[in-house]
C-alpha cells in the first residue's frame, strides 16, 4: 500500500481498532477532533477469531455507536491500515 509517500503500512490488529473508540461519547464512538471521514463501514482487523481459524475480528463503526464481532474470512469488508512505526 502506498499512501502518503509511504509503504510503511500494515492492516489494523483488533486491539488497534479499538483504541479508536471514545467509550465516553454518546453521540460518536471516535473522539471528538478526530480526522476521519465516511468510516461508517466494518472495517477488519488482522486478528484471528479465537473460535474459528477462518475467521478475524471486525468492527462496525457507525454513528453513534460501534459493533465488534468475528466474521467469516470470505466476507468484503474495509481495512483500516496503521504506519508501522520504527
Amino acid at each position: 500500500l502506498n499512501l502518503g509517500g509511504s509503504y510503511e503500512w500494515r492492516m489494523s490488529n483488533f486491539k488497534a481498532l479499538l483504541s479508536l473508540i471514545d467509550y465516553g461519547r454518546a453521540d460518536s464512538p471516535l473522539p471528538s477532533g478526530h480526522p476521519f471521514t465516511n468510516y461508517a463501514y466494518d472495517f477488519w482487523s488482522s486478528t484471528t477469531f479465537a473460535n474459528s481459524t477462518g475467521a478475524a475480528w471486525n468492527i462496525w463503526i457507525s454513528v453513534p455507536t460501534y459493533t465488534a464481532s468475528g466474521g467469516n474470512k470470505t466476507y468484503n469488508h474495509y481495512t483500516w491500515p496503521v504506519r508501522m512505526v520504527q
